[in-house]
């Protein structure tokens, strides 16, 4: 095993070299509570996908962090990359689903929320995402068919509700959801 970081909970800084990456990953979660705004905690995950040690994890934090600052295309660049060096992590295909829903790209979310579901079956996210997709791209069947699944699976029906809301009528053309593409009037 190569190289990892070690990090001073308190500095936020790269303090030491280590031989575990799981003492530094528990170190850096721990030392995000430390730093409000998130741009040392990006510094120290692009410093561990330079180091490569990691594979997936700083990708998927780094995806997370981008998505907080509404970055929604570094995010995904992010998650899509976690996705790639680990195909089985159903986290990176949860935020991948969450940052497209956000990005009103409909089909991407609703594809990564069934490989979600495929790699971990009672994963209520992402019923709620199929949900919410599909309510916005005027499936009012399949939404209902996932609303229930959802809530089934621990989400709330109040929480549920207040997210498809969210997506109801938004204006966005259903025939071309996750493109660049218009429709022309004819």
């Amino acid at each position: 095993m190569g190289t990892v970081i070690g990090i001073d909970t308190r500095e936020l800084t790269i303090v030491k070299e280590i031989h575990e990456p799981a003492n530094a990953l528990a170190e850096l979660n721990a030392a995000l509570a430390y730093d409000s705004t998130g741009y040392k905690a990006m510094e120290i995950y692009k410093e561990m996908i330079k180091q490569g040690t990691y594979r997936a994890t700083p990708y998927i934090n780094l995806g997370v962090l981008y998505d907080n600052e509404d970055n929604g295309m570094e995010a995904i660049k992010c998650f899509k990359e976690a996705v790639r060096l680990d195909p089985t992590d159903y986290h990176s295909y949860n935020n991948l689903a969450q940052v497209y829903t956000r990005n009103d790209m409909f089909n991407e979310a609703i594809e990564c929320a069934n490989k979600l579901l495929e790699l971990k079956s009672n994963f209520a996210d992402g019923y709620e995402i199929l949900a919410i997709c599909y309510n916005a791209l005027g499936d009012y069947e399949n939404a209902e068919r996932y609303f229930t699944k959802s809530i089934k699976n621990g989400i709330s029906e109040q929480k549920i509700r207040r997210a498809m809301d969210v997506y109801k009528d938004t204006g966005i053309p259903h025939s071309n959801q996750g493109t660049n593409d218009t429709e022309e009037d004819e």
